[in-house]
């Protein structure tokens, strides 16, 4: 898997981040009790809520079509190796959105993440994930204005999580935009190693994982993401491509993609590689596919313009046929939309 924590030096050279560095206060010693979601308050729309739910929705729908074909990476992970291992997602197509979190200084104190709650955002409004960790104290929130998204943390942490701030980016046109990005106050404590980056190379994050136990001992991200694997050229993947293909899409429709061993793919296209991408190209659209083991995950952008900066019109996944005089329809590829 592709590394996701890189230097913050890369970030800050690849993205402008606008600095909210107001140190976020401790939180109140002394309470035991454990936090009700409802001691939270929620966020104000702003001016362009509409068109920040239209952006949002474009988003979500890339999202649904890329977690139902299992399109689902992790990050690298902040902290050690205690506790036991956890995943949370929402049960909806989400995005996150940010975190309740609770602090502590119990080990010798010194200040400390306790527990996080993720805070997702889908067509429904907010939802919340399970505690990872064991909440103590008041529950603060830290939370992407309307419109944004997170898109990573900076950590320090040694045996567990200390301290962090997160890193927001604007959703548009069904994507996250690295050019419009801030960050969040710093959260928990500073001690443990240097500043790290964890981040999802801006592919939307749709849940977190890790390990905890009392208190939140690692953290990572599950992140929507089709693209291929590293080092895989077409040379390497054309003897598992080399088939008949049936794709069943995301409007219901089927068609068969044969893939022959000189490239061709049906009686007018090709398979290329571009963009880091392994394509069929049609004369009037462009598919992106990806082996996942022993299915094809396809991407179809019509028109072709909107490959590779733009949503696919919709999706399907592809399994090869054995018997190849099983009937099979090849469609016309204009058909698809």
């Amino acid at each position: 898997m592709r590394q996701s924590c890189f230097a913050c030096v890369a970030l800050l050279g690849c993205i402008v981040l606008v600095s909210r560095d107001a140190e976020a206060a401790p939180p109140a010693t002394g309470s035991t009790g454990q936090v009700s979601a409802l001691d939270v308050l929620g966020v104000e729309p702003n001016d362009g809520a509409e068109e920040n739910a239209t952006h949002l929705n474009e988003l979500l729908k890339h999202v649904e079509g890329l977690r139902a074909f299992g399109q689902v990476k992790r990050s690298d992970t902040v902290g050690g190796q205690r506790g036991g291992p956890f995943e949370v997602t929402s049960e909806e197509p989400s995005v996150l959105i940010g975190f309740l979190y609770t602090a502590s200084r119990h080990y010798a104190g010194h200040l400390t993440i306790k527990a996080v709650r993720p805070i997702f955002r889908g067509q429904n409004g907010e939802s919340l994930g399970e505690w990872c960790g064991v909440p103590r104290g008041k529950a603060r929130r830290v939370c992407a204005e309307d419109g944004y998204a997170v898109a990573g943390i900076v950590a320090k942490y040694g045996n567990r999580v200390d301290g962090m701030r997160l890193i927001y980016m604007r959703v548009k046109d069904g994507r996250l935009n690295p050019d419009d990005t801030y960050r969040s106050e710093w959260i928990g404590g500073r001690r443990g190693r240097p500043e790290t980056l964890c981040a999802a190379n801006g592919h939307p994050v749709i849940g977190i994982y890790g390990r905890k136990g009392a208190d939140l001992d690692a953290l990572g991200f599950l992140q929507a993401d089709a693209t291929p694997e590293p080092g895989r050229s077409l040379d390497a993947l054309m003897p598992r491509l080399t088939g008949k293909w049936v794709v069943t899409y995301t409007n219901k429709t089927q068609h068969t993609r044969e893939i022959h061993a000189d490239r061709r793919v049906n009686d007018d296209s090709r398979v290329v590689q571009g963009y880091g991408d392994i394509l069929i190209d049609f004369p009037d659209a462009v598919e992106r596919i990806t082996l996942v083991e022993n299915k094809l995950f396809v991407e179809h952008f019509n028109p072709r313009s909107t490959y590779p900066d733009g949503i696919p019109a919709v999706m399907g996944v592809g399994k090869k046929k054995v018997d190849h005089d099983a009937a099979g329809f090849v469609g016309d590829l204009t058909s698809v939309d």
